[in-house]
Parts: C-alpha cells; structure tokens; sequence
C-alpha cells in the first residue's frame, strides 16, 4: 500500500498535536470581538482556570487603569469560553467591564460596557453566594444609571437589592464594598419619597464601612462626604485627610486619579 494513500483519523491527528506541544484550537469567549478591536495581547496568557483568574486578580490589583483592567478582562474571557457559566470568571469579567466603563468617561462607549456588565453578572450572580458577583452587579448597574438616565429609576431598587445580598453574604468582600456601595446611594440619591436617600442610614452604612476597613481609601472618602452632608466640618476634614494620606502612596495613584474629582468637589464645600 503506497503511504501516501493512508487514512489518519482526525482525532488521532488532533491528539497527536497537542501531545507535540501545539495549541489546542481557541474556543471563543464572549468578548473576543471587543477585545480584538483592542489589539493584540501585550503578553501571553497562562493556560488553566486557576492560573487565568489569578492573573485576572493580579492585573486588577495594579487598579483602574485600561491596560491592566482589559488584561483582567481577557483572563477571564479565556475562562468563559471553556466554561461560559463560571461564576468566578464571571464576577471577574464585570469588575473590569465596570472599570472599563467608569475609565471611558460616559457616552455611548460607557453605557454598552455597563450594558456587557450587567449581562455577565446574571452569570455571576446565578448561584445567590457570591458577595463578589452580587457587589459588582450593583456597581454595573450603578454604571449603567449614570450614563442612561431614563433607566436610573429601575435600576437604583435592583442595585439595593444586589448591595443587601452581597452584605449579607460577606460584609468584608472588597474592602467592605457593600457598607460602602449601599452608603453611597443613600448618601447620593435624592430623599424620599423621590428616592431612597437617607443621610442617618448612609452614616450607619459608611461608619461600618471605615470600621472595617479604615485602610481603604473610599470609605474615608464616602465617609467625609457623609459627614458633611451632615454638617459635621470639622470631621469631614479630618476624614478628608485622612482618604488623601492613604492615596498618597504610589502603589494608590490610579485610584487616586479616578477618585480626584470627587476630592476636588468636597474640598470646595468644606472651605
């Protein structure tokens, strides 16, 4: 029989390749097309779910910066097409959407990240026990709301709910993210019977929040933001100065830079 006329079965030629340190074929994720609009990745990814999503962490960590927050998202995008219901790539996925989408400054860009974040988090959230999926849900949403008005009124009950869940299942997850997050919406949204805001329960909320986490420079800085709203200066500054100590440092100096307006608009009102 000539050897040219042999017949190899696909499959024996496939497992032959990977065993000869070839790639296995790329299963799409579902942010390939966005992220390929982006480029090409600045450095190879690691191969198995353990070793992407610590490298989802890792790259987030360095904070909200484009770079890092799309590597974090290609991490996690590498998880979701093996295992398009992986809630801890999933979680991970709306972190960077939500940080993509605050970082694009507001238009049609930052609501259809908002949008995608919303999206994966009913992925994330679908077990009801992740804190993370459930603090990061309310933060897309939140995303969502400031750069489509008209929805804002629906979605501010959902992200109540969402803040609640994740604080009932893990108050510490982020910093103690949902003290935090459900201090702000009472401390920003307007007063009932408008809305749910309410300056007595953003202070308890944001107290706790500084309770748990005073290291973390947000909650010094919802909580001098609450404190004058409660008219009490002098501890606002303080609190103030305390959040800018904390950004200081240079391993905080993206966070700080997202955070500056926020610094410069209380200043102003505590002068």
């Amino acid at each position: 029989m000539n050897a040219s006329s042999i017949r190899i079965p696909l499959a024996l030629l496939v497992g032959a390749s990977v065993l000869a340190g070839c790639p296995r074929p790329h299963r799409p994720g579902p942010y390939d097309p966005m992220l390929a609009d982006l480029g090409p990745t600045a450095e190879p990814l690691p191969e198995g779910e353990e070793a992407l999503l610590a490298a989802a962490d890792e790259a987030a960590a360095h904070g909200p910066e484009s770079a890092y927050m799309v590597r974090s998202l290609r991490c996690a995008n590498a998880v979701l097409a093996e295992r398009p219901d992986d809630q801890e790539a999933a979680w991970r996925a709306a972190r960077a959407l939500y940080f993509l989408s605050e970082l694009a400054g507001g238009g049609d860009e930052a609501a259809d990240l908002a949008a995608r974040c919303i999206d994966i988090s009913a992925v994330a959230t679908r077990s009801g026990d992740s804190a993370a999926g459930f603090y990061y849900a309310a933060l897309c949403m939140g995303a969502r709301a400031q750069v489509r008005s008209l929805e804002a009124i629906g979605l501010l009950p959902q992200m109540v709910d969402a803040g609640r869940t994740a604080l009932e299942l893990d108050p510490l997850v982020v910093h103690a993210g949902p003290h935090r997050l459900l201090g702000g919406i009472y401390l920003r949204a307007p007063a009932w019977p408008t809305s749910v805001g309410d300056i007595d329960e953003a202070l308890t909320q944001l107290g706790k929040a500084v309770a748990l986490a005073p290291d973390w420079a947000e909650n010094q800085l919802f909580w001098a933001e609450a404190l004058e709203a409660d008219e009490r200066t002098e501890e606002a500054r303080a609190a103030l100065a305390e959040a800018e100590r904390l950004m200081a440092v240079p391993e905080m100096a993206a966070w700080a830079r997202l955070w500056a307006a926020d610094v410069e608009k209380l200043k102003k009102k505590l002068r």
